[in-house]
């Protein structure tokens, strides 16, 4: 599985979250627009082979190339997309990602 950012309007994003065993309003993309609209950064949802992970992305400071990325409610997490999924193989996707 490749890992796929989506876009804040990409409708396959509330689908994912609509089709996960446990869904929840904090990963939907409608959530995420509000920190987006404020300032905190570029919302996109990272899907990596099992889980989605929303993240805000923001320009690092001084000048300096790059982005660091934090999650629109403030705490990490991700939504897994599958009954079983292994988080430790999710994480080290985004990572890489």
């Amino acid at each position: 599985m490749t890992v796929e950012a989506l876009a804040a309007a990409d409708a396959r994003w509330d689908e994912l979250v609509d089709a996960a065993p446990t869904p929840d309003v904090y990963f939907r993309p409608g959530y995420g627009r509000a920190y987006e609209a404020a300032g905190e950064g570029r919302l996109v949802g990272v899907r990596t082979a099992s889980a989605l992970f929303p993240l805000l992305l923001r320009a690092l400071p001084f000048g300096v190339d790059g982005f660091d990325a934090v999650t629109p409610y403030g705490y990490g997490g991700l939504l897994p997309l599958a009954a079983r999924s292994d988080a430790s193989t999710d994480v080290r996707q985004l990572r890489d990602w």
